[in-house]
């Protein structure tokens, strides 16, 4: 559009109009920018409200699921405490003596069998050894010297050799022999050399002599053996990793379950 001359007839009404026009066509690129611009903006801010929101979800499910995995293992390691509490029972068995008294036998009963603890007594003329594995006991009634074998199930048999023969095949009876020679040690002290084994200390082979010997017992085959260790003084102690310790007359021995000794 072409400016109008100012010679021409109308010169000012079309300078008004033209002016108008511009007025109205830059207002309305104005409002237009400006519409775009808060458009823009509010699709920004949507965005953002968005990505915030989903972190925070994420977030969310983030914690949920740590505390969800925090009480399951909970409840496992719970789980597993009480079966750890259920896996062992303390119980107990009487066992009876050739005189009559009684020892109770204390054991846990767990998940892969009984294993024998201790022997509930205040019996001072009792006294017992437990094996390594807690599948037996051995007691003692020192004044009739009775040695009886318990096992961790509640059986239990009179280890007590009742009857020795000698070499020229004479029978002496344990009652016999104590009732001659009341102070006579016919067995005492059993202990165990390994969870088959059992090491006492006799008097025999002898009945007129005052040496020990050391014998020993096999729970399996049920046999008894003279091992030849002998002193004046004799004494078992506990097991070492070289055999059960056994002192006598100051000298120190340890026997092996398969009857050898060593010092």
């Amino acid at each position: 559009m072409g400016k109008p001359s100012i010679f021409s007839s109308g010169y000012e009404k079309r300078m008004r109009k033209r002016r108008k026009r511009i007025f109205i066509i830059v207002t309305s690129s104005i409002i237009v920018a400006a519409i775009v611009v808060v458009v823009f903006m509010g699709s920004l801010g949507i965005a953002n409200k968005k990505i915030v929101s989903s972190e925070n979800n994420n977030k969310k499910n983030t914690s949920s699921k740590k505390t969800s995995d925090v009480k399951v293992k909970t409840k496992k390691t719970k789980k597993s405490n009480e079966n750890d509490v259920k896996a062992i029972v303390t119980s107990n068995f009487i066992i009876n003596m050739p005189s009559g008294k009684q020892a109770k036998v204390i054991y846990d009963n767990t998940s892969t069998g009984k294993v024998i603890k201790s022997v509930d007594n205040s019996d001072p003329d009792l006294d017992y050894n437990i094996n390594p594995s807690g599948s037996a006991v051995v007691l003692v009634q020192k004044s009739t010297q009775d040695i009886v074998l318990a096992n961790a199930d509640a059986t239990s048999s009179n280890i007590t050799n009742a009857n020795y023969t000698s070499t020229t095949g004479t029978v002496f009876s344990k009652a016999t022999v104590l009732k001659a020679n009341p102070g006579y040690i016919w067995c005492t002290a059993p202990k165990f050399i390994d969870d088959t084994n059992i090491a006492y200390i006799s008097q025999l082979p002898w009945l007129q002599k005052t040496n020990k010997y050391i014998w020993k017992y096999n729970t399996q085959n049920k046999t008894t053996v003279n091992t030849n260790i002998t002193g004046q003084n004799v004494q078992i102690n506990s097991i070492t990793p070289k055999g059960l310790e056994i002192i006598t007359d100051n000298s120190t021995q340890y026997l092996k379950g398969d009857g050898s000794v060593t010092k």
